[in-house]
């Protein structure tokens, strides 16, 4: 595998699903496991409808793409010289390569050299049990802490791939001693699942616990004799792999542990020591607590970002729906009017007047139903309180401190105690959510009486877990980095985000987006109006004169 030439290439494409093409093409020759010279990068000029999907995807506009772009064929041609009929791997091999095999058959180009390996496979199979839905290639990046290659683009990613597979990759191959390239592709297309169970009653568990757990066990012969043909060939497989494995064998994160991790400075290692994970356990038990102590600060700090994030988002949409609920609220209760009366018409006409006075009725409890949504959630935004950039960074502080002191997680094999911090922390997370600073405060102050004002247990930090322990507690904060990192990045990709974001770069933005929107909802309310009144005429002309109350 050292001296074995391959391609490794990350393209973006526009177009419809079902036939997309490319406008964007980033390439790297590799020799083994190192880059080889300079990366090939080149943008496509855009067909006909390629803008919007080229623009949701990295902001490539269709200026850009007609001004920097080359011809599809020429393109291709300098792509194809730069590969020298090399295997071609990339992160999501089966869509990438489908894309560029559909371009150059409308080219007339065949496929030089041969499809390789799925990079995005490869890093599931070697970083296993990582939640294996958590394998994107952006996740990876934040978990490892890789550095962040901006501005984004196929260039980026294909950047971000190669040092994911220097960085993190390539150890764990020589562990597994993957040592050339067919045993590698072999390895990628083998009949694979996630170590982790990722549905049902043990969604969350390693199937390697079914060792010790019969009942997980039981389940496992179950799903190996579901009449769906997919359910079936996963517990297939994972029966095989028990029936292999020594019950006292090391689970697969242990067993593909790479030789070194990312050290501080190098890609992939952090700028603050404190804030580095290892993906990997290691058997040396005061080892394995210090990287359980850095996961935890980690996720303190992951957390507390996305606190702050989600704090800031909800404060810009308080701030819209206090200048737009009147407008809504005004239009909604016209669109129930709207939808009523076009109800009530036709259950009188149809049914007569008891079906109609039974819509009245319907109507009413609609109305009530509406008034009590809007002031629930006005009253949930005005129990958030807004806090100035001194507080909240206190906020940060005392909140990243306490759940650093009292997470549950210290306590996986003492249930009752456990209960006991995981109240505490709902208690404290409702007070982040909150901003209630004073509680926090309080909370710091004088944690046992606090605790004791709660009606629980006594605090006590001297609880050690024991090797096993320590892996799965591990296991669990790994997965809820992963978590905190997706939700974070759910957060940011939200247009409210983006509201919050501009309203920082320009004070006053909601107000004016506020007034925009608001001139749009009236423009709704008056044709409601219009058709409210329309409805109505109708309703008491055929009432012979009378207004029901609809």
């Amino acid at each position: 595998m050292k001296e074995t030439p391959w391609i490794l290439f990350c393209l973006d494409s526009a177009g419809p699903s079902a036939a997309p093409y490319a406008v964007e093409v980033a390439a790297q020759r590799m020799r083994g496991w190192s880059r080889e010279g300079v990366a090939f990068h080149q943008l496509l000029k855009p067909r006909e409808e390629a803008a919007a999907g080229a623009s949701a995807l990295f902001g490539h506009s269709l200026e850009t793409l007609e001004r920097d772009g080359l011809p599809a064929a020429s393109a291709y041609r300098e792509l194809l010289a730069y590969s020298e009929q090399a295997p071609w791997v990339a992160y999501e091999l089966e869509k990438h390569w489908g894309v560029l095999l559909s371009d150059w058959q409308q080219l007339g180009i065949l496929p030089p050299g041969e499809r390789g390996f799925c990079a995005a496979s490869l890093a599931q199979r070697l970083l296993d049990p990582l939640p294996a839905a958590n394998c994107r290639l952006e996740m990876l990046r934040q978990f490892y802490q890789l550095p962040e290659r901006l501005p984004k683009s196929a260039l980026s990613q294909l950047e971000t791939l190669g040092d994911l597979i220097e960085t993190v990759l390539l150890p764990i191959v020589e562990a597994q001693g993957l040592e050339t390239w067919e045993e590698l592709v072999a390895f990628t297309l083998a009949p694979w699942f996630p170590s982790r169970i990722t549905f049902g009653k043990f969604k969350g568990r390693l199937f390697q616990d079914a060792h010790q757990d019969a009942e997980l066990a039981k389940w496992l012969e179950w799903l190996a004799a579901s009449s769906n043909e997919q359910s079936a060939s996963m517990g297939a497989w994972y029966l095989q792999q028990l029936s292999s494995l020594p019950a006292d064998a090391p689970r697969s994160r242990e067993a593909g542990e790479p030789a070194s991790q990312p050290q501080r400075g190098e890609p992939g290692g952090s700028a603050d020591p404190a804030t580095e994970v290892a993906l990997v356990t290691d058997p040396e038990e005061e080892r394995l607590k210090d990287r359980v102590a850095k996961a935890r600060t980690r996720l303190a700090e992951l957390e507390a970002a996305y606190t702050i994030d989600r704090r800031a988002v909800e404060t810009a949409q308080s701030i819209l729906f206090g200048i737009l609920r009147p407008y809504f609220q005004k239009r909604d209760k016209l669109c129930l009017v709207v939808r009523y009366r076009r109800k009530f018409l036709e259950a009188l006409l149809t049914g007569g007047e008891e079906e109609a006075e039974e819509v009245v009725r319907e109507s009413d409890t609609a109305a009530h139903q509406t008034d009590t949504e809007y002031e629930q959630t006005a009253s949930a935004m005005a129990d958030r309180k807004t806090l100035s950039e001194e507080e909240e960074e206190e906020l940060k502080r005392l909140w990243r401190k306490l759940v650093g002191l009292f997470h549950p997680d210290r306590f996986a094999s003492e249930p009752d105690k456990q209960e006991a911090y995981a109240q505490l922390t709902r208690e404290i997370n409702d007070a982040r959510d909150k901003g209630d600073i004073e509680l926090l405060r309080e909370i710091v102050r004088d944690p046992e009486e606090f605790m004791a004002k709660m009606g629980l247990s006594r605090l006590n930090f001297a609880s050690e877990q024991e090797l096993s322990g320590l892996k799965k507690l591990l296991n669990a904060l790994e997965s809820m980095i992963l978590s905190t990192l997706a939700s974070l990045e759910t957060l940011r990709e939200d247009p409210a985000y983006e509201l919050y974001r501009l309203n920082e770069k320009r004070p006053g933005f909601i107000e004016a987006a506020a007034r925009e929107q608001a001139r749009k909802v009236e423009l709704e309310i008056e044709a409601l109006e219009g058709e409210a009144a329309k409805l109505q005429s109708e309703i008491t002309e055929l009432h012979g004169g009378a207004e029901p109350g609809i």
